[in-house]
Order: C-alpha cells, then structure tokens, then sequence
C-alpha cells in the first residue's frame, strides 16, 4: 500500500485496441501444441461432413495440415476457413492472378508434370522441384500457377507443403482437373 501512489494513474480512459488483441491471440495458437490444433481441426471437419474413417482425418494428416495452417492463423476456429483446400479439391480458382501469370505452354508442361509426378518413386515435392529444375520455365514462373492448381488460391499454406501432404496422385489429380 505504501508504493501506490495516483501520480502514475492517467486520466484518459483506457483504450482497445482489436489489432494488438488480435496479435496476442495468433501468439498464443502458434504456440499451442499440435494435439490440440489437431482436435480441433477434426472437430471442425466432422462438423462439414467428413467421416472418422477418411484418410485426411488421420493424426498424420491433420498434424501437417495443422502445421501448415499455424503460422496464418489467429484463432482456432479459422483452421478450417484458412485450409479448405488442404481437405477438399478446389472448385473455383484465382483465374485473375492465373491469367497474369500463365503462358504458352504451360498447359502442356504441367501435363507432364502431372505424369512424372504420378509415377515418380521419391516423394512429391522432390518430383515436382525435378520437374521445375527441369523444365523450360523459371521457377518464379512455375510456382503462383502451380499453387492455384492445387489449391484454388494464389495465397495460402506453403506449396511444397502441400504437396508433400497430398502426395503425387492426389497432387497430379488436382492439377489434371484444375487444366481441364
């Protein structure tokens, strides 16, 4: 009692401010553990129809979907809304940033990756930086139009990330149906 003192009480009231409360609560799910991202990632899921037994409902799966997600999320309950197409094919695409970034031959091209990588014995992603290394586009050319392919969106979890967690059929799937 004797340290207080109402020299160093402000008048003014206090004041909110929703961007730092919204910075604190993105601190705090980055750093909760993955079990519990995990939970409630299924949760949400089974709330949209998956069922128990699907494969995208594993522990597996949804640790790396979670991981993926945690760095561009600033509450739990955005999991789903910020990663839907890391559990659902994409059905409507960025067709403007597509549009920007697409050029000739590049139907062609990610036909081909699409079948290297569907038959390629390593992982995915390593069949796709292959495919990239050795195509005839430079790889700032390749990524935005791989990632609408894949995910709908010209924003999001990262590419490689991705496709690591959705292997080469399901990869080689997406881009197949997104090109046609």
């Amino acid at each position: 009692m004797k340290s207080f003192s109402f020299e160093q009480i402000q008048k003014a009231g206090a004041r909110f401010d929703p961007e730092k409360a919204l910075w604190f609560n993105a601190q705090y799910v980055h750093k909760l553990p993955v079990d519990i991202l995990r939970q409630r990632m299924r949760q949400q899921l089974l709330e949209h129809g998956l069922e128990t037994t699907d494969n995208r409902m594993t522990d597996a799966y949804l640790n790396s979907a979670s991981e993926l997600l945690r760095p561009r999320i600033h509450f739990c309950n955005e999991l789903l809304s910020a990663g839907a197409y890391l559990f659902f094919r994409p059905t409507h695409f960025d067709t403007e940033t597509l549009h920007k970034k697409w050029k000739e031959g590049m139907s062609a091209y990610f036909n081909a990756m699409a079948t290297q990588i569907t038959s390629a014995e390593s992982d995915a992603a390593d069949s796709v930086k292959q495919c990239i290394a050795a195509g005839p586009f430079k790889t700032g050319e390749v990524m935005q139009p791989l990632r609408i392919l894949v995910s709908g969106t010209s924003g999001g979890a990262d590419l490689m990330g991705m496709i690591q967690l959705f292997g080469g059929k399901e990869t080689a799937e997406r881009i197949v149906a997104a090109l046609h």
